[in-house]
């Protein structure tokens, strides 16, 4: 009798300890719905236009699409906080010519992700170079 109350106990206690640690996890998640009205590249891949929900957990940004097709994680190599308003998440991009980069992710937290800058090859270097904003889904 004293064994089962034990193990129960025990079991119970384990429970309890995951979903706290669940709880904590899923308030550190940041998250933005954006719809990009162009194809866009991310370090080696080129998604399409469409709509995409970033999501952040600490210094690993995932990158997916509404369905579900495309799924991608990045490592962003520097952070920004400050003055971003948090209501403002937004992505920018760099234009070169008619090819579009991601460069930052500004989600709910107010911290800007900061992308790995990728110049183009060739010819694009010299065509017309610009900054692209897209907002949030939600402005």
């Amino acid at each position: 009798m004293k064994a089962t109350l034990l193990r129960v106990t025990s079991l119970l206690a384990l429970v309890l300890a995951l979903t706290a640690a669940s709880a904590y996890g899923q308030g550190v998640v940041k998250r933005g719905t954006f719809v990009v009205p162009f194809d866009f590249n991310v370090g080696q891949r080129v998604l399409p236009k469409g709509t995409y929900t970033f999501s952040s957990e600490k210094q690993i940004m995932r990158i997916q699409s509404r369905d579900g097709k495309q799924n991608l994680f990045a490592l962003p190599y520097r952070t920004r906080a400050g003055a971003q308003s948090r209501a403002n998440t937004k992505l920018t991009f760099n234009r070169y010519g008619d090819t579009y980069y991601l460069s930052q992710v500004w989600l709910p937290d107010g911290v800007g992700r900061e992308l790995k800058r990728q110049l183009p090859t060739g010819t694009e270097v010299s065509m017309n170079v610009s900054t692209i904003e897209v907002l949030g889904a939600g402005h």
